[in-house]
């Protein structure tokens, strides 16, 4: 798996955001929605820490950065997202409800970070 430093954002926080934005006469411009930046291996281990006994990957190829984004205009105005931990618990959640994952079974290529 590629090791890639990405933005992350909860979709709950994005919905929040517009809702947000919509709602506020003091809003103008672009927003940059995004909570946290990662790379694939810090992703993975965040994962395995809080929800052990997958099949996570453990090989990760080379590194590229994404550029570092910052929502600070958003948290100005008010905005607040979610832990980390809350997002990937809620994940790995619904991953399991919706059958996308089980434990002791490979990890599917079909789920993206």
């Amino acid at each position: 798996m590629e090791d890639i430093k990405r933005p992350y954002v909860d979709v709950r926080d994005l919905c929040e955001a517009i809702l947000l934005l919509y709602e506020n006469p003091e809003s103008n411009g672009r927003y940059i929605c995004s909570a946290y930046s990662l790379t694939t291996k810090e992703f993975v281990a965040k994962m395995e820490s809080l929800s052990p006994g997958y099949n996570y990957p453990k090989m990760f190829t080379g590194q590229s950065a994404y550029p570092t984004l910052n929502s600070e205009k958003l948290l100005k105005l008010g905005w607040n997202y979610r832990p980390l931990e809350e997002t990937i618990v809620d994940n790995i959640k619904n991953y399991e409800e919706t059958g996308l994952l089980e434990k002791g079974k490979p990890f599917p290529s079909t789920i993206t970070f």
